[in-house]
């Protein structure tokens, strides 16, 4: 019998991240501080955006910046990257050995397959 694992939803896209070579060296804090926000709203954003759910945090982006969608979809995408570089920089931090990073990240780069689809949607011209 073979043992079988299942990754939660942070760590399949932490090692997607390393695999594709996207991953950002930054936090969801960092994100928000580079909005053009006031503090209130950066404050209600750091309670709010947590880099696990891409569908939530745009919501909250638009809820509580009055983000478009565009702009909020963006800004959800860097906070789910901040989360897998901090997930993955708290799992550096408990092996206590931050000077194995680089070879951590070519190791899971060599280790892990990620499968890749693309989703195209057709829009009729308006006449």
């Amino acid at each position: 019998m073979n043992p079988s694992y299942e990754l939660s939803k942070t760590a399949k896209a932490m090692l997607a991240s390393i695999y594709l070579g996207e991953i950002e060296r930054t936090t969801i804090e960092d994100v928000i501080d580079t909005l053009n926000t006031d503090k209130v709203t950066k404050g209600l954003l750091k309670g709010s955006i947590r880099g696990e759910d891409q569908e939530k945090d745009k919501k909250a982006f638009i809820r509580i910046a009055q983000f478009d969608e565009g702009e909020a979809e963006t800004y959800a995408y860097f906070a789910k990257e901040a989360k897998a570089w901090e997930s993955f920089s708290h799992f550096i931090a408990i092996n206590k050995n931050e000077d194995i990073l680089e070879d951590v990240l070519e190791t899971a780069r060599q280790s892990v397959t990620v499968k890749q689809s693309y989703r195209v949607t057709a829009v009729a011209a308006s006449a």
